[in-house]
Order: C-alpha cells, then sequence, then structure tokens
C-alpha cells in the first residue's frame, strides 16, 4: 500500500552440526518468501558456501542406492500448501495423489512425514506404505537415511535432502530446489541429477546467520538493490 519494498525474513535452509543458538541463520530477500523473493543471488561466488562447508555443511555425492520413497507433508496455512489449494485440491488430496501416483511407478517403500503444523492426514490404501503421525518428532536426518528420493511441493526440507545427495522431485516452481529437481512422478527411478555447485553458491547469499545481522551484512548486500524493481 506504501508503495516501498519489504525486507522479509523466514526461516533458514542451510543446517549445520552445532549448537545453533544466535549463530542459526535465516532466509533474507526483498518482496517475497522462496522464489518469490528477491536475493540478487544469481552467480555468486563460492565465498559464503565456503564458510558454510567450516561449520559442517557438505555437499554429498548423488546417492546410487536408498531403500524408501519420501513425501513431505507442509503447513497447511502455508505458501506452499496454498498454491495447491490454487490447482483445486486440498493438501490433504494432494498428499494422496502423490502417494497414489508413486505407487504406480516404483515398487519401494513409501514413507509420509507429515508436517508438525498440518492438520490432515492421507487415507490411502497403499501396500508398503508408512504414515508418520502428526505428533512425531523424528529428525528429518532420520528419515533421510536410506531414501531414495524426496516428493515435495515446496518444502525447504527438499534442501536437505539435494545437500545429502538424494533427489528430489517437485512440480512447484515456488520451490527453492525447483532448477535441480526432477519435476515428474514418471522418472521416480531415475530422476534427474543436476549440477547443484552454482545452485548451492547462489542460495548460501540467501542465508544469514543473527551475528551476521547485527554486523549489517545482509544489508550491505541488498541495499543496492532497493531501488531494482
Amino acid at each position: 500500500r506504501l508503495n516501498k519494498r519489504r525486507i522479509i525474513i523466514d526461516a533458514g535452509l542451510l543446517h549445520y552440526d552445532k549448537e545453533l543458538g544466535d549463530d542459526r541463520y535465516y532466509v533474507i530477500g526483498f518482496d517475497g518468501i522462496k522464489t518469490h523473493a528477491m536475493f540478487y543471488n544469481e552467480n555468486s561466488p563460492p565465498d559464503r558456501w565456503k564458510e558454510l562447508n567450516k561449520l559442517g555443511v557438505d555437499m554429498h555425492p548423488w546417492r546410487t542406492s536408498g531403500e524408501h520413497i519420501l513425501i513431505i507433508g507442509q503447513n497447511e496455512e502455508g505458501v506452499g500448501a496454498t498454491n495447491i489449494t490454487k490447482m483445486g485440491m486440498t493438501f490433504k488430496e494432494w498428499s494422496e495423489l502423490q502417494i497414489n501416483t508413486v505407487r504406480l511407478h516404483t515398487d519401494r517403500k513409501i514413507i509420509y512425514r507429515p508436517h508438525r503444523h498440518q492438520r490432515f492426514l492421507p487415507e490411502v490404501e497403499v501396500d508398503n506404505c508408512e504414515i508418520g503421525e502428526l505428533s512425531d518428532n523424528i529428525p528429518i536426518s532420520e528419515h533421510l537415511k536410506n531414501c531414495w528420493c524426496m516428493v515435495t511441493a515446496a518444502s525447504g526440507a527438499a534442501v536437505d535432502a539435494l545437500v545429502n545427495g538424494i533427489p528430489v522431485i517437485t512440480s512447484d516452481s515456488l520451490s527453492v530446489a525447483y532448477d535441480v529437481s526432477e519435476h515428474s512422478l514418471e522418472n521416480i527411478e531415475n530422476p534427474s541429477l543436476k549440477d547443484r555447485t552454482q545452485w548451492l553458491y547462489d542460495l548460501a547469499y540467501t542465508q544469514w546467520s543473527v551475528h551476521e545481522m547485527r554486523r549489517g551484512l545482509p544489508w550491505d548486500h541488498l541495499r543496492n538493490y532497493i531501488q531494482a524493481v
């Protein structure tokens, strides 16, 4: 309404092995979240990614084995689920469609991981399929063990999968993983394995710690683009 740009802070996407505290990372960009935000990070240098490497974030090679397909739930009030409702489906219906379609193209076990703010679980009659409980508090790292492929709408969990060498399937261009992901469930046994290097360099330039915020680093990066609309 004021015809002014907004800086929006969202949950971080790259996680590392240490007590987070004030050093935890957040996504900071102009005028939106996920791919709707403007980060001005295209073709970023590798310096920020290398700093994350020092904190324990490593890019693993693409996996060549895995036992299960991991389907990720989402906050039903979140922007990712909202895009699904625009297509005429509830998130519950979308989840059921993903499970049934995945079973058409693979015999691997299916694990459905609900979001902690999800309200309704999918109801399907599919063999070798495990539906998690809404009260589950299982770390995503546990579900990524022995995972062959992740299916998601626009969950940030796709970044965890891709950094760990697990292919991701998403058809929603809102997903920050869209450019390095497969988009068809038909290819779940042979998903695209794209080069993630520049994508990670660019992603690192969306992530800023509280300590860096205090030093003004994200503002130093973004202030040059206030007029770039």
